[in-house]
């Protein structure tokens, strides 16, 4: 994964349809792991409205690999340590927490935050080099024929601190207009699209509760179907 992030699909992307197109966009990228995992070969488009997310993955475009590998390893409840630039101090409040919505300012108490491997961290984050990420809402992506995959603030969910004024109504009609292969993520119990179930999803927080991940595709596919018997482990970023 490139970071950790609140609504990461890091456990379930494999549970998505394959991009069929050599584009990929994705209009509320987040920690963008769809992208990461089919992006050989493959040109990729983000957007982004929180502007920490976008000055940290533009960071980590151009960051020393080396500089990743080498981060510490701070012991839980220890202050996220005082490090330069800005965006390498947000990477460690991301990445040294489980499925947090912003950068924390100490280490959480998640026991992978002591096993993490910088040095697939650092691979992962060579990745991204030709990416292309931009700032704004959603709508400002290119109309053009992609895979588009929509990973949206769920509707009711008030972590995210770019979501609170989604009008969903409009995003429904974007999502059918967009050219290509179009993939929206959202709760199966939403209604601004009709959504199909897709596996059910277990969160780490110890208040979450098992839910149906749902889909909307606007092309048919045969992979698309509720694994109710064998929940996937959701980490919420």
């Amino acid at each position: 994964m490139i970071f950790s992030y609140y609504g990461s699909k890091s456990k379930i992307w494999k549970k998505y349809p394959a991009p069929i197109y050599n584009i990929i966009i994705e209009p509320f990228s987040g920690a963008a792991n769809y992208s990461l995992r089919h992006s050989n070969g493959r040109r990729v488009i983000l957007v982004e409205k929180n502007p920490v997310i976008v000055s940290m993955l533009k960071w980590l475009q151009n960051s020393d690999l080396d500089f990743i590998r080498n981060l510490p390893h701070p012991k839980v409840q220890e202050p996220i340590p005082d490090i330069e630039p800005k965006e390498a101090r947000d990477f460690l409040g991301f990445m040294l927490n489980q499925g947090s919505p912003t950068p924390k300012n100490f280490v959480g108490s998640f026991k992978g935050n002591q096993n993490l491997n910088w040095n697939k961290v650092a691979e992962d984050v060579a990745k991204i080099h030709t990416w292309e990420i931009l700032l704004g809402d959603y709508f400002i992506a290119p109309d053009i024929d992609a895979t588009w995959f929509i990973d949206p603030p769920y509707i009711g969910q008030k972590l995210y601190p770019y979501g609170k004024d989604l009008d969903y109504e409009v995003l429904a009609s974007w999502c059918k207009s967009r050219k290509g292969q179009v993939i929206v993520c959202e709760n199966d119990t939403a209604v601004w699209l009709p959504f199909k179930p897709l596996c059910t999803v277990s969160g780490q927080r110890k208040e979450s509760k098992l839910r149906n991940e749902g889909i909307w595709t606007n092309l048919p596919s045969r992979d698309i179907f509720c694994l109710s018997d064998n929940f996937c482990h959701h980490e919420e970023k």
